[in-house]
């Protein structure tokens, strides 16, 4: 049920058990239209009285029946368009909430579906993407360097002197290739595996017009803290073009007597630390432990940056 109070200028429906005072005996009278059971309500008895008159009778209060004698004497057929618009408005509101009702039903398993279809397109595109960029990091870390192409004998004069009593290593290396850490790591490995036997030195490669604090990095600290390490500037790229090498981390390894025993890289990929062929390859030629009949020298791949660009 509803209740109706009118502050003056509007009537505002107000929920309640029961109606007010005089609306029952009220609605009980429109029976003498023929309207009884056909839906009457306060609200229509508020539509169909004069607004004083209603007034009173929402109130309950007095001057309530006298409000309703003076109802309009209305036809009947008058009455029932009222009735029958007032029907149609409550029937057109109910249809459309639930017309409202349908469509967001519907639109509920359409919006779910759209929401899994545009997971499923992210997913779709993310994981070609992931492949592929872990396709070109594979290939990149994998590729080799340039070979070298080093002298077989140690040449009549260097600017490092090699001791007859000792292995000679050179590391020739790029000061801003991030790959070269690796392999600094690598010889620092060798440097502690080879008993006083080897002698290393590293050339850090220096462009013609820079001055020498370009070559000065980081890396440059690094070798410089391995013990029984030198560290030299090799401006642009004499050693290197003397010896063959043209990749960062080429290193070559020669006899006490000045052979070439070895040349290649000593790490397994390209900025990668751990086991490899090259750091075994070295460790076990300074201690003597070679096979007979190895091939001579020995070589593996070296992976890095250009020295210079070549």
């Amino acid at each position: 049920m509803s209740r109706l109070s009118y502050d003056g200028v509007l009537a505002v429906a107000e929920p309640t058990d029961r109606h007010p005072p005089g609306i029952e005996s009220a609605l009980g009278k429109l029976a003498h239209y023929g309207l009884a059971g056909r839906g009457t309500s306060p609200e229509l008895l508020h539509r169909l009285m004069p607004r004083p008159a209603a007034c009173a009778l929402l109130r309950g209060g007095a001057g309530a029946s006298t409000g309703f004698d003076r109802l309009p004497k209305r036809p009947p057929s008058v009455i029932l368009k009222i009735l029958q618009t007032d029907r149609d408005r409550t029937v057109a509101h109910g249809r459309t909430t639930a017309s409202r009702l349908e469509r967001k039903r519907r639109l509920i398993p359409f919006q779910m579906w759209k929401k899994q279809i545009a997971i499923g397109a992210a997913v779709a595109l993310w994981i070609p993407a992931v492949y592929y960029g872990a396709r070109i990091l594979l290939i990149y870390s994998t590729t080799p360097g340039r070979p070298a192409e080093p002298l077989r004998e140690w040449p009549a004069s260097s600017v490092v002197e090699r001791n007859s009593q000792h292995y000679t290593l050179l590391l020739f290396a790029h000061p801003q290739c991030g790959c070269t850490r690796a392999t600094l790591g690598e010889l620092a490995l060798l440097m502690a595996h080879s008993d006083g036997q080897l002698d290393a030195t590293v050339f850090f490669y220096l462009p013609a017009d820079e001055a020498g604090s370009w070559a000065r990095t980081d890396l440059w600290q690094t070798a410089s803290a391995i013990p029984g390490v030198r560290t030299l500037e090799d401006r642009d790229g004499g050693m290197a073009q003397r010896f063959g090498a043209f990749t960062s981390g080429q290193t070559l390894l020669y006899s006490p007597g000045g052979r070439l025993l070895f040349h290649g890289g000593i790490t397994a990929f390209r900025g990668h630390s751990g086991d490899n062929a090259g750091r075994s390859a070295i460790t076990a030629l300074v201690r003597g432990e070679i096979p007979p009949g190895s091939p001579s020298p020995v070589m593996t791949k070296v992976f890095g940056c250009s020295l210079r660009g070549i």
